[in-house]
């Protein structure tokens, strides 16, 4: 059975949230897994048909899917949720004047919002920052509309495989 990241001591959230609080001013600049990610799962939206009036940014750091989102589900409320304020004060500068934002201070593992009352959730590397995924996937299905769609990008078994097979040629 997964443990609670606040009972894990290896990997606690309270020690998640003071770290994103504090690499929230050069997040930015730094991104590049996930600027990787969320523009593959941006393309993957493209084609799809989806009738969204709310979407969640779940583990929205900086927001930097914001405006994509937004632009994506014209008209549609966008919910930048983090467990960081300090990322969620740089999500702020972020915000189109023309589109419905709110930000939202959270653990993805006890989403404060209603059952049934989000289309979509967009989730880019927030699961490498729980252990319990499981409990992420199970607040994502209880917001979850009917036919609602969860997007998520996450590392795998093979991510970073080049630094892993040169790191292993030279020790």
């Amino acid at each position: 059975a997964m443990q609670s990241a606040d009972r894990n001591p290896a990997f606690r959230n309270s020690d998640v949230r003071r770290r994103f609080d504090r690499a929230a001013a050069d997040f930015d600049s730094f991104d590049f897994v996930h600027t990787v990610t969320r523009d593959g799962l941006l393309a993957r939206l493209e084609p799809m048909v989806v009738d969204a009036s709310t979407v969640v940014d779940l583990g929205a750091a900086s927001g930097a899917a914001l405006k994509p989102l937004a632009k994506r589900f014209r008209g549609a409320h966008v919910i930048a949720l983090d467990v960081s304020m300090h990322m969620l004060r740089r999500a702020h500068g972020r915000r189109s004047w023309f589109s419905k934002h709110s930000l939202l201070q959270a653990d993805a593992t006890a989403i404060p919002l209603r059952d049934q009352s989000i289309d979509v959730v967009f989730c880019n590397q927030l699961l490498p920052w729980v252990t319990d995924a499981s409990a992420v996937f199970s607040e994502v299905g209880r917001v979850l509309r009917e036919n609602g769609l969860f997007l998520f990008a996450t590392l795998g078994p093979d991510s970073f495989s080049e630094m892993r097979d040169a790191w292993q040629s030279v020790d």
